[in-house]
Formats: structure tokens, sequence, C-alpha cells
């Protein structure tokens, strides 16, 4: 293997092959993820936020710096790994769902929501129905993680 500098990034360049299968393996071997694993990823960052029933519900970790808007994203992201159990068949949250869970008024969870959906965090499938992306469970874990 030959090393050179890279003038361009200021680093060095490998030089093994410039076979297109060697780039291949390259790629798979050091860019290539597999959605699925971030769930795997955030396992233990997740755990400190809520508890799953075998039912598929979210039960929620005591905390008293939550905000409606962190709850909802709790049950958001508590959703995501009930599906993964295969408690639920889809991360699908709706409004009835949010309602009986946290057990707060229509007028404070709906602009939770909107808040979460206008800051592109949790993403509308249909009317009154909204799904964390495993894309953005990095992101809502921050989120929770920063009160």
């Amino acid at each position: 293997m030959h090393v050179k500098p890279n003038r361009l990034t200021g680093g060095e360049k490998l030089e093994d092959s410039e076979s297109p299968d060697d780039l291949r393996k390259w790629v798979v071997d050091n860019l290539t993820t597999d959605p699925a694993n971030i769930l795997w990823d955030e396992r233990e960052r997740a755990a400190k936020f809520f508890t799953l029933a075998p039912d598929g519900s979210v039960v929620m970790r005591p905390n008293e710096k939550y905000t409606a808007r962190h709850k909802v994203l709790v049950v958001h992201v508590g959703k995501l790994y009930a599906e993964a159990a295969g408690y639920v068949p889809a991360a699908v949250v709706t409004y009835p769902d949010l309602l009986t869970t946290l057990n707060l008024p229509e007028g404070t969870v709906y602009p939770a929501v909107k808040g979460l959906r206008d800051d592109h965090v949790i993403d509308s499938v249909d009317n009154g129905r909204h799904v964390l992306t495993r894309a953005k469970l990095t992101r809502a874990l921050e989120e929770l993680e920063n009160l």
C-alpha cells in the first residue's frame, strides 16, 4: 500500500487498488449503515425515557422537566421500539393514543404535535397520525437529553 498526500483535504490518501471491487468493498465496510441498527445503537439512550408494556403502549419514566412536547416525543420514540419488539405493527402514533397515554388535554397535545411536525422532528402519515422515522431518532434523543 502506498500513502500519498491528498492536496484537496490536507490528509493522506491510501492507494490500495483502483479496482471497482475494492472501492465497493471499502464503501460497504466503511460507509454503509443499516437503518435498523440505529435502534440497537441508541437503545441505552432511549431506555432512559420509557418502558414498554406488552400491548405496545409506552410507559414514560417520570421526569419533572418534561414539557408536553417532550412527552409527545417520548411516546414517538417508544413506539419505534414497540414496533421493533413486534408489539405493534407500525410506529404510528395517533392523537387518541397521545391523549390516553399522556392524560393531557387536547389543547395541550395538539400544539406539541404541531410544533414537532413543524420542526420536522415527526412526520404526518395521515390525518392525525404521526411517526418518528428512524433517521430522526438520534435528533429526538438529543432533544430529550438536553432538557
